[in-house]
């Protein structure tokens, strides 16, 4: 993280900080699931299959990366905030994988 984003991080309150990143994880995680659900009305039933494997696959290595941030952060006020952060890229980021891969 960049000092100036920490900057201006460090001027809020925690526990609003991670309520902000807590909902905007829970932003890009709904459409996450609104993509997912064109997708599997859009696609035929193998392309579906295949799919559904590799977002399993994702939501695993989605998990293992924020246990490490939580593993690396150890206890205290920073660690939910980066595991939040995390989650929140990683989702925005397939957002716009699937978008760009079904969606041309």
């Amino acid at each position: 993280m960049q000092t100036d984003e920490r900057q201006q991080i460090d001027d809020i309150p925690w526990i609003e900080v991670r309520r902000i990143a807590a909902e905007s994880y829970q932003m890009w995680d709904d459409k996450l699931n609104e993509i997912y659900g064109v997708l599997k009305q859009e696609l035929p039933a193998n392309e579906m299959a295949a799919l559904k494997q590799e977002e399993i696959q994702w939501i695993n290595e989605r998990d293992s990366a924020v246990k490490q941030v939580e593993i690396q952060n150890g206890p205290g006020t920073y660690a939910p905030y980066e595991m939040s952060m995390t989650k929140l890229s990683m989702t925005r980021d397939r957002c716009y994988e699937l978008v760009n891969s079904y969606f041309k």
